[in-house]
């Protein structure tokens, strides 16, 4: 016996209804993502600026013992 056509058309409404709700998920997730990404190029950047100005530190800080 063949289905009727509603309810095929039932049951692909409720397959686009599911696909639906997991790329609302995903959409969901991926902002969760961009937000941790953010944190940590922030972390990153705010690392390298300090590990600049100690390396920048202990070059001045030897030369000036080496040349003194």
């Amino acid at each position: 016996m063949t289905e009727s056509v509603e309810t095929k058309l039932a049951r692909i409404e409720e397959k686009m209804d599911m696909m639906l709700r997991r790329l609302e998920s995903g959409d969901a997730n991926f902002k969760e993502f961009e937000k941790r990404i953010s944190t940590l190029e922030r972390q990153f950047y705010a690392a390298a600026l300090v590990g600049s100005l100690l390396w920048a530190v202990f070059v001045i800080w030897f030369r000036g013992q080496v040349g003194g």
